[in-house]
């Protein structure tokens, strides 16, 4: 039966507009102007022109340009009018880009279709001297010149707010410009050349017109930064230049000619006849003998050179496709994998960290697991081996096989590697779960979201994305989450064969010694859940001991327990033994019942039962280093949970939620840092405490309680512990609590008392409390840095300021407004003293004694003028006058050798004057009208 081909007449038809229709599919990745300019060389390097051709490219151009352009303004133009008040219904931001890149493309083939004498044919054909000059003066391809220049320069010159674009126009017509030169170049160079370095050119097109078109690239960049000042239409509104599109759609304008002259399609030039003679003044002149050896021994030398080269191109590039990829790697989020070959995966590698470095520079460290299988690799290796056979045959092989199976070889070969391609396109999101759903008892919760992709499905998904406008990892992972319920261990036992799956999830099955084994066996389940499964506690110890799950929960009515990893795995982690990565955090919820917890959890959260008085005891846990209590009424109950610790050696913090009310109670914790509230995932909060024990905490260094309920405070019977570097006091902590009364200054001195004698105060920050005489006096010898927050004073007197007291150095306390004499006083007695955040309503001037201080911060500071005159702060960096009454005049005349930072808020300086004062004593940053307006 004879091949059924094209009739050669129509082969010149056939053959580029299928491709440039194929290519049109797929122009979601690949740019337009690509197939667009393969269309314009088709129809205008062609003389004569039928108007059969006309009518297929104004078919396919109409087609494109009807539904890309005419139906969404029309649909857009009646949807203002009549829509529901928004402004488009699609977006059209594509439109001058299809605009251009279909009128721009065809600029270059006509220019070189009038200034030479080429002409697009099928092989045999002889061009006549006259139609090569009728062609030269066509009076439509002049017409078709004019109105494509005009389309492109009324794109050009169209407002970017008409069709919300988002690309600069400038670089659409780079790129379809340098596409339809390239695909001109191509032609040429492949025209006269012999078959054998078809992929010599192929590769040198390709190669030099990515590069040319990056430079292109590069040069609107550097012309918009050196000469111009970035106008809008010659940069990107948007500059993300991904190159893998514009490099695959170059291949394939290199790649253009080639098919067309496999195929008999040329570009063939008037001025040499058949008959390979040369014409001169209409003359045909015959070469001589020598000339005719000399060409044809160079023609030989450069024959098989090009067929040498030819043949390393071609092997080159399908071992790229088969074996790919050797270096590269494709990261999704913080994890990286790399797949070798196609389109059998013969090589799989999984990373901690993704990476685009090459595999052989890379630290060993960083791989998870690696895959190897010999049998696709030596099946890929097959199939290369058979394409370069079959698609570039040495003549010891033609000979061998024959034309006619040389022939049915490539239709065997393109057979099978199309319905490779199809598959792993359009198969695999079908086929990914293969059956796993139709298990009884098994359901697929979710899918891979960073599945191990190879060449051309990463390349559909990328197609996906731009078409679509989401990622489309997802639709093509394999299965990750499963849940079981009520799955015989048969079912069970084949799930577990997926190594695509990374959680699973048990409901109502018999967990068993065996099964366990196998979930620890499995190479990528990170998460597990129980629910309803009687799992021994041996069981529950020897998946928490292995230390391979990132979460681990067990749920059984009310009663829930979960194990996380303190932190996820990291590089270092995987070089350390087993036996000494990171141990887990255990959250659980009960109602009744004593759990154990397990040496190897690091952080335990609870949770305390809505409303109702609880118990927790926690004993010798002798790793549990955090401790978080949760509160999950989402109100503060009136009930009170009893907290009590003992005998804990690595517990290091305490956080308690602030919306429930404790008793706590510490028995021994010897390296316990901190006790802490939290509300919404702050830290910063105060616990709400209704008593306070602690027996045996000799290195705690920061507290953080509110003491409004607590009643008891008890810290044993050391008389002193080492040193308390923060202490934080709050007599209305929490939420709903900013207008609350500041807890009395009689209660809070007697909870105050407690504390004292306790511990070495070095910092100690009150928040809502009265403060009077009794408990300045108990504190002025008793911490160094002292901050008030939405304090309260009472009836201060002067005497409070005595020289027997020690002050401290930095007094924070906004909300105290002394009078001229307490705040002299103050300055007078605390002679370490650095740092004063006082209220200045009461004072009437400015003792000189302020310039003396490191950092001076008075608010609400009301004086005349004068009051400033002449200030001299000699030793003053940070100076803060909230709506003072500075003068341009009174600031001149101070004297600032040390100051960094004025802030004169609401004053009357001017910028200028404030200028040249900064200028003046070098000051870094003065503020005037904002506090964090820097002039």
């Amino acid at each position: 039966m004879p091949f059924l081909r094209v009739p050669r007449d129509r082969i010149i038809d056939a053959v580029p507009v299928a491709l440039v229709l194929i290519l049109m599919s797929v122009a979601a990745f690949i740019p337009i102007a690509a197939p667009a300019s393969m269309l314009h060389l088709w129809l205008w390097l062609r003389h004569p022109r039928s108007k059969s051709r006309y009518s297929l490219f104004g078919g396919i151009v109409g087609t494109v340009m009807t539904i890309g352009v005419v139906l969404p303004l029309i649909g857009n133009h009646f949807y203002s009018q009549n829509g529901d008040g928004d402004e488009i219904l699609i977006h059209t931001g594509y439109i001058p880009m299809l605009l251009i890149a279909f009128s721009a493309a065809g600029i270059p083939p006509i220019l070189y279709r009038l200034l030479s004498r080429c002409s697009l044919t099928t092989s045999g054909d002889s061009p006549q001297r006259e139609s090569v000059d009728e062609s030269r003066t066509g009076i439509s391809d002049l017409l078709a010149l004019a109105l494509l220049s005009a389309i492109v320069l009324f794109v050009l010159r169209m407002p970017r707010e008409q069709l919300k674009w988002h690309n600069a126009p400038t670089l659409d017509l780079v790129t379809t410009l340098v596409f339809s030169i390239v695909g001109l170049i191509a032609m040429r160079i492949n025209a006269r050349c012999n078959r054998s370095v078809f992929f010599a050119n192929f590769l040198l097109t390709w190669i030099g017109g990515f590069v040319a078109l990056r430079l292109s690239y590069d040069g609107l960049e550097y012309i918009r930064e050196k000469w111009l000042d970035d106008p809008e239409w010659l940069i990107q509104h948007r500059r993300r230049w991904g190159m893998r599109p514009h490099a695959i759609a170059m291949m394939l304008i290199a790649l253009f000619p080639i098919i067309c002259r496999r195929c008999g399609v040329v570009l063939t030039s008037a001025r040499t006849n058949a008959n390979n003679t040369t014409e001169k003044d209409g003359k045909a002149i015959e070469p001589d003998g020598n000339s005719l050896e000399n060409t044809s021994r160079s023609r030989r030398f450069l024959g098989g050179l090009g067929e040498l080269t030819g043949h390393l191109a071609l092997l080159a590039l399908i071992s790229a496709v088969t074996l790919y990829p050797f270096t590269w790697t494709s990261p999704y989020g913080e994890y990286g994998y790399r797949v070798a070959g196609w389109p059998f995966p013969y090589w799989t590698a999984q990373q901690l960290a993704g990476s685009n470095s090459p595999w052989y520079w890379t630290n060993s460290e960083i791989w998870r697991s690696i895959e190897f299988s010999p049998l696709p690799l030596v099946t890929n290796l097959i199939l290369t081996a058979a394409a370069w056979i079959f698609i570039l045959p040495a003549r010891a092989i033609r000979r061998r096989l024959g034309l006619s199976t040389i022939r049915y070889g490539r239709i065997a070969l393109c057979v099978f590697f199309l319905a490779c391609l199809g598959y792993n396109i359009f198969g695999e999101p079908i086929f990914r779960n293969r059956g796993l759903d139709s298990l009884e008892g098994v359901t697929i919760n979710d899918h891979e979201h960073s599945p191990k992709l190879g060449l051309f499905s990463m390349i559909a998904v990328e197609m996906d994305w731009r078409s679509v406008g989401i990622p489309g990892q997802s639709d093509r992972g394999l299965p990750s989450d499963i849940l079981l319920k009520k799955a015989s261990p048969d079912t069970i036992s084949r799930v577990l064969d997926w190594t695509s799956i990374t959680t699973l999830n048990f409901s109502d099955c018999e967990v068993s010694p065996a099964l366990v084994e196998s979930i620890l066996a499995h190479p990528n389940i990170r998460t597990v859940h129980f629910e309803n499964c009687s799992v021994k506690s041996k069981l529950v110890d020897r998946l928490v001991n292995e230390r391979k799950l990132a979460a681990l929960s067990l749920t059984n009515g009310q009663q829930t327990t979960a194990y996380r990893k303190t932190q996820r795995w990291s590089p270092i982690e995987w070089t350390k033994p087993r036996s000494e990565r990171s141990l887990y955090t255990l959250e659980t919820h009960a109602i009744n019942g004593e759990y154990l917890v397990s040496n190897n959890v690091q952080l335990l959260t609870l949770s305390v039962p809505n409303h109702i008085p609880s118990q927790i005891d926690l004993q010798e846990t002798e790793s549990l280093q955090h401790l978080i209590v949760n509160n999950t009424v989402g109100e503060i109950p009136k009930s009170v949970c009893q907290l009590t610790i003992s005998r804990c050696p690595e517990l290091d913090t305490i956080a308690l939620d602030n919306y429930q009310k404790f008793a706590l109670t510490i028995g021994s914790a010897p390296k316990l840092n901190s006790i802490t509230g939290f509300w919404n995932h702050n830290r910063h909060s105060a616990a709400r405490l209704t008593s306070l024990a602690i027996d045996n905490a000799p290195q705690l260094s920061s507290l953080n309680i509110d003491i409004s309920e607590c009643e008891t405070i008890h810290f044993g019977s050391t008389p002193y512990q080492p040193f308390l570097e923060e202490l934080v006091l709050s007599g209305h902590s929490g939420i709903r609590t900013s207008h609350a009364a500041p807890l009395s200054a009689k209660i809070f001195t007697q909870r105050l008392r407690q504390f004292i004698p306790h511990f070495l105060l070095d910092s100690l920050h009150l928040n809502g409390v009265e403060l009077d005489n009794d408990v300045l006096t108990l504190l002025a010898s008793s911490v160094s840095t002292l901050r008030c927050e939405a304090c309260r004073f009472h009836e201060i007197s002067t005497d409070i300021f005595s020289s027997d007291s020690a002050w401290p150095f930095q007094f924070t306390v906004p909300n105290f407004a002394p009078n001229d004499q307490q705040l002299t006083r103050l300055l007078e007695t605390a002679s370490e003293l650095n740092t004063l955040h006082i209220s200045g309503v009461n004072l009437t001037k400015i003792p000189p004694a302020l310039g003396n201080l490191h950092s001076v911060t008075i608010d609400n500071l009301k004086l005349a003028p004068n009051q400033f005159r002449g200030m001299e702060w000699k030793h003053t960096g940070v100076l803060e006058l909230q709506d003072s009454n500075v003068t341009d005049e009174i600031l001149k005349s101070w004297k600032m050798p040390r100051m960094f930072w004025l802030s004169l808020s609401n004053s009357l300086v001017t910028p200028d004057v404030a200028e040249k004062v900064r200028d003046k004593w070098s000051i870094k940053r003065i503020d005037l009208d904002a506090p964090d307006e820097a002039q």
